[in-house]
């Protein structure tokens, strides 16, 4: 459990540091020109939240969140 939240603790603050860095609204702005950046980090973040609200057991989270993983970091990548 503390190398599972360690680890959603990182990317938590990689993804504000990511979306503080491209000025949130900007992001949008700046991914017209690279569709794929902004289908992952959209996709990351709408998969993360639905998960988010809807298991209360942190246990099942980490296994619902693996889908979302590759996204994310394909995001952090370009």
């Amino acid at each position: 459990m503390l190398i599972s939240s360690l680890e959603n603790t990182y990317l938590l603050i990689l993804t504000i540091f990511l979306l503080i860095k491209l000025k949130f609204l900007g992001f949008f702005f700046i991914n017209k020109k690279n569709p794929m950046l902004l289908f992952c980090m959209l996709f990351s973040i709408f998969f993360a939240f639905s998960v988010g609200l809807t298991v209360a057991n942190f246990g099942s989270f980490v296994r619902l969140r693996l889908p979302e993983l590759p996204f994310l970091w394909l995001a952090y990548l370009c």
